[in-house]
């Protein structure tokens, strides 16, 4: 509508150029929550977070080039920088999408298995030590499927809890006890022994 020349079509341009900008601005205040969540990744999401991040990157540059050359009286090009950007866009969106629906990350990691429905030898009590977690797993005969469980020894008693961090999917077995609860390797969270509720 812009190219135009109408009134109207300068009235648009004003509104995209306000558009441009608020979307930069936006994308700022993203990368600054995305970066966050990706010190919390590991391995192939935080290679495919990168990758996202880079992407969106470039994006940022070109809506801002956009910006400079809508400043300078050079909107035709502009409207290309922006156009490019949007494309670029696309593509960090899929990779965005791949890890959260595929990678599951910055999604409810909690262990929806079921519980176990009874008590089940799973080894010597002998062999668990003291303050070290360990992970066993339980076989269910109704669900025909293990559960894994993570053991832990504290001043004489032995706790069971779900094996993995609701949070980010942690291996709570490879975690460390702290105050009472277990905490999870990758980000900290605590999980209270006996409760189970997190920190």
């Amino acid at each position: 509508m812009e190219a135009l020349g109408t009134e109207h079509g300068r009235a648009y341009g004003r509104a995209a150029d306000i558009a441009v900008q608020a979307g930069a601005a936006g994308a700022v205040a993203a990368a600054a929550t995305g970066l966050v969540d990706w010190q919390q990744t590991h391995g192939r999401p935080r290679r495919v977070g990168l990758a996202h991040a880079l992407v969106n990157s470039a994006a940022l540059g070109l809506q801002l080039t956009s910006t400079a050359l809508r400043r300078r009286g050079r909107r035709r090009e502009g409207r290309l920088a922006s156009a490019t950007a949007w494309g670029v866009m696309f593509v960090g969106a899929y990779l965005g999408g791949h890890l959260v629906y595929r990678l599951r990350q910055g999604v409810d990691q909690a262990d929806r298995s079921v519980e176990p429905r009874g008590f089940e030898p799973v080894l010597p009590a002998a062999d668990l030590k003291e303050g070290q977690p360990r992970k066993v797993e339980v076989w269910d005969e109704v669900e025909r499927a293990h559960i894994p469980v993570a053991l832990v020894r504290q001043h004489g008693r032995i706790f069971a809890m779900g094996a993995r961090c609701s949070h980010m999917g942690g291996p709570l077995d490879e975690g460390w006890l702290l105050r009472g609860g277990l905490g999870c390797p990758w980000h900290g969270s605590r999980y209270d022994l006996k409760t189970g509720s997190s920190r």
